[in-house]
């Protein structure tokens, strides 16, 4: 079994990767930090190709996969809204997201105002894409507590 983090930090080792390493509760996991990788945004016309399809193409051999954003300006980071934007280009085709067990984690500074709407639009993902969310965490307690519902 493959577990997979989509790391949308630009500090691939911070509290959202913390939090990540808790849901994942000791299992194996690859990190795919977004800050790495070039992803054109939604639409952008571009002769250059981008890194979406090779993180589908990991998305598609993992069992699991953990979402992680910190809050930047109350809401998920542009990393994680540009990867969530480009899956459009695989709604109705080769859907690698489909049957995934999937968990979010969302990192804060001073508020915890990203949480709710950052765990809606996961719900509306599992809705379009056919994920498994089991749900979504913004402290260690509540990350350790997903570690049993992603197993």
């Amino acid at each position: 079994m493959m577990n997979l983090f989509i790391n949308a930090s630009s500090h691939k080792d911070g509290h959202t990767a913390t939090l990540a390493a808790k849901v994942f509760g000791g299992l194996p996991y690859t990190t795919v930090n977004l800050v790495d990788h070039h992803i054109h945004q939604y639409g952008q016309p571009t002769a250059d190709p981008d890194e979406f399809a090779a993180i589908c193409a990991q998305i598609a051999q993992a069992d699991r996969l953990v979402f992680g954003t910190p809050t930047y300006c109350g809401s998920m980071s542009g990393y994680l809204k540009t990867f969530i934007d480009r899956m459009t280009d695989v709604v109705g085709r080769d859907n690698p997201f489909e049957g995934k067990k999937t968990a979010l984690v969302v990192s804060y500074v001073n508020t915890r105002d990203a949480l709710a709407p950052t765990d809606h639009v996961f719900r509306v993902i599992e809705q379009y894409y056919g994920i498994k969310y089991v749900g979504s965490a913004d402290n260690e307690r509540q990350a350790a507590a997903l570690s049993t519902e992603i197993r």
